[in-house]
């Protein structure tokens, strides 16, 4: 898991990458003009995970 998200937050944009061992989950907040959805997955990849769930957006009123 570590590898992974040293993985991504290597990409361009990445803010925040917090991950969860028990579930195999990570959660990664990026700007989305300078990383693609497709860039993080193939990042999980390369890390020799796979990628089975979605990217889902966060809502205006859902920011930190």
């Amino acid at each position: 898991m570590a590898i992974t998200i040293a993985s991504i937050r290597q990409l361009p944009g990445i803010i925040e990458v917090t991950g969860d061992l028990p579930t195999m989950t990570v959660v990664v907040e990026y700007v989305a003009d300078k990383v693609s959805p497709d860039e993080i997955s193939q990042a999980i990849k390369s890390a020799g995970y796979g990628v089975t769930g979605t990217f889902q957006p966060e809502q205006q009123g859902d920011a930190k």
